[in-house]
């Protein structure tokens, strides 16, 4: 049998992590298997959030945060379960069911922690953990995509398993920057993640084998284009990437897009950007 815990787990933020974290420390302890239940996405048949970390990065977080399997659940076959249904096709697989204490399921969301807890017998116990907060704000998938949408990705890293990102493949861009000294790799944004606020960030670069660091101008180029692009400056490399997969992790967040209105005027403000991403790693290092 196994001990497990369900959900969508969006971002796994510390309040996901809180319940996975006892989920393998329960199946440990009885010696049983660690599971998570999430969703097959391309199941759902409703318009579906934008998503903070999309399914293989979640199942790449559960892996390595220790659970052993992790399965994948037909939402259209859930959706029209009544609660006893779907606590009884639980029961089948689970000896322990690890939730926080809003969890809701079967038709109509009407089953909730109190049906769990009734249902309990000789071979099936629930968890129930109690959620997380930072200061006022309860801690979930919503409150970290606000952070992200208002530019706050510090905050919302710090709340995270990982830090927020995104990958795509290398497109050819405007190829303005090189005609100043600052190569940018253009990427092909994803359709399904969520965005963060427009802007110039501080960021992790991985490509190519290079693990290294860049600055990243999501959102529109003012006063060159009206189209939203993506575009990185990795410090320190300078190879043809174009077609590769490129994965940015965003540190921290630098300033607003500005309309700019010549070349010359964007080297000198590419110039105090680098500066500062400069000054926000040395202190990182110098606090480890």
């Amino acid at each position: 049998m196994e001990v497990a815990t369900i959900g969508y787990f969006d971002g796994v933020h510390i309040g996901h992590q809180k319940l996975i974290n006892k989920v393998i420390e329960t199946a440990k302890l009885n010696n049983e298997t660690s599971a998570v239940l999430t969703f097959d996405m391309s199941t759902f048949s409703f318009k579906v959030t934008k998503e903070i970390t999309n399914e293989f990065e979640k199942e790449a977080i559960f892996k390595e945060m220790g659970i052993d399997k992790v399965y994948k659940l037909n939402l259209s076959e859930l959706k029209d379960e009544t609660p006893e249904e779907f606590l009884n096709n639980i029961k089948k697989r689970t000896s322990t069911l690890v939730v926080g204490d809003d969890f809701r399921f079967g038709k109509d969301r009407v089953g909730d922690v109190d049906f769990i807890n009734a249902n309990q017998d000789k071979n099936f116990k629930v968890i129930i953990c109690e959620d997380v907060y930072d200061g006022e704000n309860k801690i979930s998938s919503t409150y970290i995509r606000n952070l992200i949408k208002n530019g706050e990705l510090k905050k919302a890293n710090s709340l995270m398993y990982k830090n927020y990102s995104l990958s795509g493949e290398v497109i050819t861009g405007f190829q303005r920057g090189r005609t100043i000294g600052y190569n940018t790799a253009n990427m092909k944004i994803p359709k399904n993640k969520i965005l963060p606020k427009e802007g110039v960030y501080l960021t992790r670069v991985k490509v190519a084998n290079f693990d290294g660091y860049g600055m990243t101008m999501i959102g529109l180029a003012r006063g060159f284009n009206k189209e939203v692009t993506c575009e990185t400056n990795i410090f320190n490399f300078n190879k043809f990437i174009y077609g590769e997969n490129l994965t940015i992790e965003f540190i921290d967040y630098l300033r607003e897009n500005i309309k700019i209105n010549s070349l010359e005027e964007l080297k000198v403000l590419l110039d105090k950007d680098k500066k500062n991403c400069m000054k926000i790693l040395e202190n990182a290092l110098q606090n480890k």
